[in-house]
C-alpha cells in the first residue's frame, strides 16, 4: 500500500519573470513567495493547497492560474499583490468561493475566469 507524500515549496526568493512550479509540489507554504519579482505563475497540478501569505507582497505578480485540484487558499494569499489584474481558476465559480479560506481578505483579485 502506498503512502500520500505532501512536499512542500517553503522558500523561492529568488523568483522573478515567468515561474514555473515544478510538477512534484504539492503545496506552497506560509510566505514562500513574499516579495518576489514574479510576474505570472504557472502552479501544477500537483499541488493542492496554497497557505497563507504565500504570495505575499509580490507587487510584480499580474497573472496566475489556479489548478483544479487546489482544494485550500489560505489568508491573505495574494494579499499586497498591487498588479495581480487575472487569476484564473480552472474550476466553477461556486467552487472558488469553497476553496478559499473564510477569512480570505484577497481584495486585488479582479478576475475569476472559470475554464
Amino acid at each position: 500500500m502506498s503512502k500520500a507524500v505532501t512536499i512542500f515549496l517553503i522558500d523561492y526568493p529568488s523568483a522573478n519573470g515567468d515561474v514555473t512550479i515544478p510538477e512534484n509540489i504539492t503545496t506552497i507554504d506560509h510566505s514562500a513567495f513574499w516579495g518576489c519579482s514574479m510576474t505570472n505563475v504557472t502552479i501544477p497540478s500537483s499541488v493542492t493547497k496554497i497557505d497563507c501569505d504565500a504570495f505575499l507582497a509580490c507587487a510584480n505578480l499580474t497573472s496566475i492560474t489556479i489548478p483544479r485540484r487546489v482544494v485550500y487558499i489560505g489568508t491573505q494569499a495574494f494579499s499586497e499583490c498591487s498588479n495581480l489584474t487575472n487569476v484564473t481558476f480552472n474550476d466553477t465559480e461556486s467552487t472558488w468561493y469553497c476553496t478559499i479560506s473564510e477569512e480570505y481578505t484577497g481584495g486585488e483579485i479582479i478576475d475569476v475566469t472559470d475554464t
